[in-house]
């Protein structure tokens, strides 16, 4: 392979909603928001929750029961929520 089919402009990069998020936690890169995500899990997935707007008629406990059991992990016990109100309600 020589190398990607397609890069996005500058601009496109910047308006990107991943670009958002970056800015939003406060990484620097791509490559710093991966090494948090892997660092710290519990914070990682909660900004990604409150980033996306999770509608929830429950807010779970916690992020993560037994992360360090992959497979066997919780995510967001307590929690409640309405899958396809969350995916259709755009």
């Amino acid at each position: 392979m020589l190398g990607p089919i397609w890069t996005p402009s500058p601009e496109r990069v910047a308006a990107s909603r991943l670009q958002q998020f970056i800015d939003r936690v406060g990484a620097s890169d791509f490559d710093d928001l991966h090494r948090w995500s892997l660092d710290c899990p519990e914070e990682f997935w909660r900004a990604v929750w409150d980033f996306v707007g999770i509608q929830a008629s429950r807010e779970p406990a916690r992020v993560l029961d037994d992360g360090d059991k992959m497979p066997g992990a919780r995510w967001f016990p307590g929690a409640q929520l309405n899958f396809a109100e969350n995916l259709l309600r755009y």
